[in-house]
């Protein structure tokens, strides 16, 4: 009796949770719009990123197809951009080229920095002492952003998902200098024109006896009484009747007549320093001369008339022991000028440097 009053009640369990039932269900119901806007838009978001990234590459091709020199305007449309955009009204894609402001860059030439030395070059002029003036520069010319171009693209489409949304636009850009500096675009007829003139406005000199002196050396020059004695240098009769008698022979066609051009030219350059002029002009005129080892205008005009009359004395032997043979009267001819050439080439058998 004793140990049951003092045993230990049993603690009391818990009644039993009921078991769920049909929630899940619910929860997807619920949860599931929230999915599928986000998935719709990581759908939008790659499309607008795709199509961004296709604008960017319309926008590059569109100004690299037409820079200078090239016709992109005929090119077809860059594959994945719809083909006919162009068609379209107004387009629902789009891309071109056109200008570019340059504030922005105009702002950076008119910068301290772009005026020191190593931005600019030497100033012409500068230290020249009065009376006499500057050059006048011509900064405009070498701009780069004369010329600056910038192609675009642009794009306003539905999302795909969403369309609620309304659509989406999108405008990408690319800048490039299409500014070259060829001798069309610097106002000269040849890449061999001096460029000077065209740079610099050159101004007046202070004595006014020094432009009538250089006018009076070209009509000294353009006058000259020996000019009839200079024409072989550049316009020899013999260079040009025998490459008119033989159009068609490239070891006759191939020989040059222009013997200043060739061998008494001075170069194009630009330069300021005297010293480097006056080292241009003497070893020009060493070689006219043939001084200090060099050849001279005269050898080589001899080397180019020897070598000139050896090719038209054998087209012409060719021709005389042509099968058929020609006729006696164009044999005859054809022996007179053989001799003709003979005595010329005698003549030009010594050196003359």
């Amino acid at each position: 009796m004793h140990a049951a009053l003092f045993r230990p009640a049993r603690a009391a369990r818990p009644a039993a949770r009921p078991p769920r039932r049909g929630l899940s269900t619910l929860e997807m119901v619920l949860a599931l719009p929230i999915l599928l806007a986000v998935m719709a838009l990581l759908i939008n978001f790659g499309t607008v990123a795709s199509w961004k990234v296709r604008g960017l590459s319309v926008a590059r091709h569109q100004l690299w197809s037409q820079r200078e020199g090239r016709t992109g305007s005929t090119f077809p449309a860059t594959q994945y951009w719809p083909q006919g955009y162009l068609a379209a009204a107004p387009p629902a894609v789009g891309a071109g080229v056109g200008g570019w402001p340059t504030t922005s860059l105009n702002a950076i030439e008119q910068a301290h920095g772009a005026r020191l030395p190593v931005g600019r070059g030497p100033s012409v002029g500068d230290t020249v002492a009065p009376p006499a003036q500057p050059f006048l520069v011509n900064q405009d010319l070498l701009d780069p952003a004369r010329n600056m171009l910038e192609g675009h693209a642009t794009v306003a489409r539905d999302y795909p998902l969403l369309k609620r949304l309304g659509p989406y636009r999108l405008r990408a850009a690319g800048q490039l200098f299409n500014g070259p500096w060829t001798f069309p675009a610097l106002g000269a007829q040849d890449n061999d024109d001096f460029r000077a003139p065209d740079l610099f406005t050159v101004p007046a000199t202070p004595d006014p006896s020094y432009a009538q002196r250089y006018i009076q050396a070209v009509a000294r020059i353009y006058y000259a009484p020996f000019q009839a004695d200079l024409r072989p240098l550049d316009r020899d009769d013999e260079f040009l009747y025998w490459k008119q008698r033989f159009p068609l022979v490239p070891a006759i066609q191939g020989r040059g007549h222009d013997f200043i051009g060739r061998f008494a030219w001075l170069g194009s350059f630009c330069d300021l320093d005297p010293v480097g002029i006056q080292s241009r002009v003497d070893l020009l005129v060493d070689r006219i001369r043939g001084t200090n080892g060099q050849t001279s205008v005269a050898e080589n005009m001899r080397l180019e008339f020897k070598g000139f009359f050896e090719d038209v004395k054998q087209e012409l032997e060719n021709l005389l022991n042509a099968t058929p043979p020609p006729p006696p009267n164009v044999q005859s001819q054809l022996r007179q000028e053989i001799q003709a050439l003979d005595a010329e080439l005698a003549l030009l058998q010594d050196p003359l440097n």
